[in-house]
């Protein structure tokens, strides 16, 4: 039997130990636990997660997998640019819209999988607004970045409480390869451009509830090759397969 110095000792070390690998914090209403172990960072509370709320968590650019809780409300330009271990990312379920803004997930470029359980808006990006003179594509909205456009995600998969898939907000992802809809899937519109150029994807099955398929929606999707539309479609926009 070990000396209870010794045993004491022991425990101390363990507990420090899991200290190191499991950190909670709360910045305003916002709250967050980052494992180190597994490399997972959770956000929770409600409120607007700010780029200064992410820079301020130490190692968050190792984090592999994202969660966004229920309870946030919008995330702040650029607060997960540059995240390049980030592979997996989540929207869980909430009431209300998740607002994210501009180039909020820029340059995850190793992001494999992204699970959507909620409806989200999204601050498209033009490049020439920037820098505050005409943008000669502003009628053309593959040009502009979306939530996760060029990013190597393959696999997305749809829960049933989204409604509508924004504008742009998986064009020019080449590496996709699989879009998941529940069969009890609620969304009704897909948005202009949601998945152009998205060159990897070959078949497509959209649920029962869509009626709006928007222009350009899978324009330049050069491998599709099997698509199921369903009856309850009455609108397709202009462009909306070419390519």
């Amino acid at each position: 039997m070990k000396p209870f110095n010794q045993l004491r000792q022991h425990r101390i070390v363990a507990l420090l130990t899991l200290m190191t690998c499991i950190v909670m914090s709360s910045r305003a209403d916002v709250t967050y636990t980052y494992d180190s172990s597994s490399a997972k960072l959770t956000f929770g509370g409600t409120g607007e997660i700010t780029t200064t709320i992410v820079h301020g968590i130490a190692g968050y650019t190792d984090a592999k997998t994202i969660v966004i809780g229920g309870g946030i409300t919008s995330i702040g330009d650029l607060a997960f640019a540059n995240c390049t271990s980030l592979t997996t990312l989540s929207f869980e379920g909430g009431n209300t819209a998740l607002t994210v803004g501009k180039l909020a997930f820029s340059g995850t470029n190793n992001l494999t999988t992204f699970t959507c359980m909620r409806d989200f808006t999204y601050t498209s990006y033009s490049y020439y607004s920037s820098y505050g003179i005409a943008d000669p594509y502003a009628d053309y909205t593959t040009c502009r970045s979306g939530l996760l456009s060029g990013t190597n995600v393959k696999s997305v998969n749809i829960a049933t409480s989204v409604t509508s898939i924004p504008s742009s907000t998986f064009s020019g992802c080449t590496q996709l390869t699989s879009v998941f809809f529940y069969s009890t899937s609620k969304v009704a519109t897909i948005g202009s451009s949601a998945f152009s150029g998205c060159t990897s994807l070959t078949s497509l099955t959209l649920p029962a509830s869509v009626t709006t398929i928007e222009s350009r929606a899978f324009s330049g999707c050069k491998g599709l090759t099997s698509v199921t539309i369903p009856s309850s479609v009455t609108s397709i926009g202009e462009f909306a397969f070419s390519g």
